[in-house]
């Protein structure tokens, strides 16, 4: 490939490895499945321009993983709260437990995210 500021100087073969290898179940697997050797792998990781390709899908795949699951969240929350109708004594205190936890981590990571703010917002009146 040319070497230009908008595309990687990665090799066709390097371009064809990388989502294989971020789908497979493991490095190894995804290695065996494209025909190199982990070891080869890892050498191409060792070039920036390789590990700014391969780093790019990667958070892209994770980007998607992300959505799918906030998709989710509305059937899981409905499907907890449902259960707390539940007769099992020990499931409903279980389950209640779970929903306070939960809540209550969200409650502190607001609160964080609130005080990191704060400089923030004196940084950029400075």
């Amino acid at each position: 490939m040319t070497q230009n500021s908008e595309v990687p100087s990665i090799t066709v073969k390097q371009a064809r490895a990388i989502p294989v290898i971020i789908r497979a179940r493991s490095i190894e697997a995804g290695c065996a499945e494209v025909g190199i050797s982990k070891t080869l792998f890892y050498q191409w990781l060792k070039k920036p321009d390789f590990a700014e390709e391969y780093r790019r899908h990667r958070d892209v795949l994770v980007n998607e993983a992300m959505e799918s699951l906030k998709e989710s969240v509305g059937r899981a929350v409905d499907s907890l709260t449902a259960l707390l109708d539940t007769d099992n004594e020990s499931l409903r205190r279980a389950l209640s437990n779970d929903i306070l936890n939960h809540v209550l981590k969200i409650k502190e990571m607001q609160e964080v995210e609130n005080r990191l703010s704060k400089p923030e917002q004196l940084m950029e009146e400075r």
